[in-house]
C-alpha cells in the first residue's frame, strides 16, 4: 500500500537530462524533481486513502463489515 523508492534506471529521458547536467546534484534537476513530485503524489493519495480506510473502520464499524463481507463474495 505505500510507496517505495524507485530505484529503477533512468529512462532514457532522463539520463539524458541528467548526462546534460553537471554531473552533480543539483535541486534544479528535472529528473530528480519529477521523481520527487511523484513521490509526493503517491505519499498524499495513500495517505489520504488510509485515513479514509481508518476513519471508515472506526466510525462506520458496520459499513466496514458490510464493505469486507462484499469483498469476500466478490473473490469466491
Amino acid at each position: 500500500m505505500f510507496p517505495y523508492l524507485d530505484l529503477s534506471p533512468l529512462s532514457d529521458a532522463e539520463d539524458a537530462t541528467w548526462r546534460s547536467k553537471t554531473g552533480f546534484y543539483s535541486e534544479h534537476d528535472d529528473a530528480v524533481k519529477m521523481r520527487a513530485m511523484k513521490l509526493r503524489e503517491t505519499l498524499r493519495k495513500d495517505g489520504s486513502i488510509l485515513r479514509k480506510v481508518l476513519e471508515a473502520k472506526r466510525g462506520f464499524g458496520h459499513a466496514w463489515c458490510f464493505y469486507e463481507g462484499f469483498n469476500k463474495r466478490q473473490q469466491h
